[in-house]
């Protein structure tokens, strides 16, 4: 096994590490919002939201009634609320008692992630050979039980001929959580990314009803308040585009649909991907600096929603493309079900699923593409070649370390969604008054907070999720600067990279290619701690 080269108490070779005020992201950021194509998907994002957000006030205006709701309804209404109010102050915190608990032993979950899954599949599939056992058809339940069984025992043979990497992932983990229980503020930007969704679901509905009297001339819908909406489309002739004799589409219609669609799916895509680049950017603010900053979350959300909004617009509007595109052929198959042939069928489901893989492809691509940029704050275009090279030459190990970790994050999910579900139905069982009049309360109840619950975890382990990928890109480019900062974490991950057989970077690649910026005033008066480690090869 060879030996760390960058090992500083041994007295490896350690490069020369600044102190810096800010993650190289705040220095570059700047430089890199008005290239292309950033730049104009920026604007065009914000274009679409604007006309989507004007249409749906324009029909929200036209449509709205007073509310005349009884006075039982409203309190019916508050004790729905209440019991809201209580599952998600409840799934916030157990979320949270997750994310300490992985910050003591998560290496501990790591292990019995990699070991239980497995073994659940062996258990999976001997249950199979025993159920088909019963109906008296044993050959049969051996098409099931021989492949699940395989691969249970395949999975915990290579997990266990690769312990090593188990402990890396492990110290990635608590690396991750200790850096988002300094910087809680990265779950509430998460919440309110959620929040600002909900709303944005309810623009897209109120668009939707208005594109669906607009088409179907509904004579109950204003539609004609809904072309005045849309001013620039309102003397625009698609004849060119064509019609078809009922019952097929109104393709002179669908571009109405689809850029609704289309503006909704991008929307969301950018709100999501707001998450991913400022807990990013949070994790390399506390990477970089000994000393976090007054705010690093903010920072972080800032240059999200400003120089980096760009980068975030245009991966987002690839991926929203190819969702509303999917949208678009499941509403078509619904529309010619009873007319189309068994071939057009057949081709529409195989173009669906293609487009659904190449759709989560690029969101996990994106996902790595936005925490690059939220460490370096390179534009799209740089931080996808970025990727791409830690793709070709990391790839493997980032595709191990990543599946344990969500083996471990789904394991908290769980808990979160089974005790959120199980407080929800033992708050109605000791105050039935919370659902009356629901038929099964207790089931209801369950349902409900187990829905709240999984849609916390969703937001709370997927900052956690986030973090521990910028931990592991920030840790095979720049292990000098935690060294620097944050000796304790580093010792861990050092430990189980040499574990592997692993040798670290010479030189950072923040310093190498002098993304840190000038820091010499903060070295000099000492703000953020010592400045330097050189010492001699070992």
């Amino acid at each position: 096994m060879p030996p760390s080269e960058n090992h500083a108490p041994k007295g490896a070779v350690h490069a020369y590490h600044k102190a810096v005020d800010h993650t190289p992201a705040a220095h570059c950021a700047v430089s890199t919002c008005f290239s292309f194509p950033d730049f104009p998907a920026l604007l065009l994002f914000i274009a679409a939201v604007l006309l989507q957000m004007k249409v749906a006030y324009s029909l929200h205006k036209v449509n709205h009634t007073p509310d005349d709701d009884g006075e039982d309804e409203m309190t019916t209404r508050e004790r729905f609320r209440a019991l809201t109010q209580v599952s998600v102050a409840f799934a916030i915190v157990v979320s949270f008692v997750f994310i300490n608990i992985m910050l003591k032993i998560g290496g501990g979950f790591i292990k019995c992630a990699a070991f239980t899954v497995p073994g659940l599949l062996v258990v999976l599939g001997v249950a199979c050979l025993f159920i088909d056992q019963l109906n008296q058809d044993p050959l049969e339940g051996w098409y099931f039980a021989a492949p699940i069984s395989a691969i249970g025992l395949l999975a915990g043979f290579y997990f266990y001929m690769n312990m090593a990497d188990l402990e890396f992932a492990g110290a990635c983990l608590e690396t991750a959580s200790l850096v988002i229980s300094r910087n809680p503020a990265t779950e509430f930007v998460a919440i309110f990314m959620v929040l600002l969704q909900a709303g944005w679901s309810i623009v897209f509905a109120t668009c939707m009803a208005g594109a669906k009297a607009f088409i179907t001339e509904d004579p109950y819908q204003p539609v004609s308040n809904f072309y005045s909406a849309v001013p620039l489309l309102s003397n625009v002739n698609f004849s060119f585009l064509g019609t078809y004799s009922s019952p097929a589409l109104p393709v002179d219609k669908i571009w109405l649909v689809f850029s609704i669609v289309l503006t909704f799916f991008w929307g969301q895509q950018v709100l999501k991907n707001i998450v991913v680049y400022t807990t990013a950017g949070t994790t390399a603010e506390w990477w970089f600096n000994r000393y976090s900053m007054k705010h690093p979350t903010w920072d972080a959300f800032v240059r999200a929603c400003t120089t980096g909004l760009g980068t975030i617009a245009f991966g987002s509007l690839l991926v929203a493309i190819l969702e509303a595109i999917c949208y678009m052929i499941t509403q078509t198959k619904k529309y010619i079900e009873k007319y189309a042939n068994e071939t057009v069928k057949k081709i529409l489901c195989l173009v669906f699923i293609v487009l659904k893989c190449l759709q989560k492809c690029l969101e996990i691509f994106n996902f790595y593409v936005y925490v690059v940029s939220g460490i370096y704050g390179y534009g799209f275009c740089q931080s996808a070649g970025h990727v791409l090279g830690i793709f070709m030459t990391k790839g493997m190990l980032l595709a191990e370390e990543g599946t344990l970790v969500s083996l471990v994050l789904l394991l908290g999910k769980g808990c979160v969604t089974v005790s959120t579900g199980a407080l929800a139905a033992v708050a109605v069982s000791m105050f039935p008054d919370l659902l009356e009049g629901v038929p099964c309360e207790a089931g209801a109840a369950f349902g409900i907070g187990a829905s709240i619950g999984w849609g916390i975890s969703l937001v709370a382990f997927g900052v956690i999720e986030t973090a521990n990928a910028t931990v592991f890109i920030c840790y095979i480019e720049n292990p000098h600067a935690l060294h620097d900062d944050h000796p304790e974490s580093y010792e861990k991950l050092n430990k189980a990279w040499v574990g592997m057989g692993r040798t670290e970077v010479e030189h950072d690649y923040a310093e190498k290619y002098e993304l840190l910026g000038d820091s010499e005033n903060n070295a000099k008066d000492g703000k953020y701690g010592a400045v330097s480690t050189t010492v001699t090869k070992k």
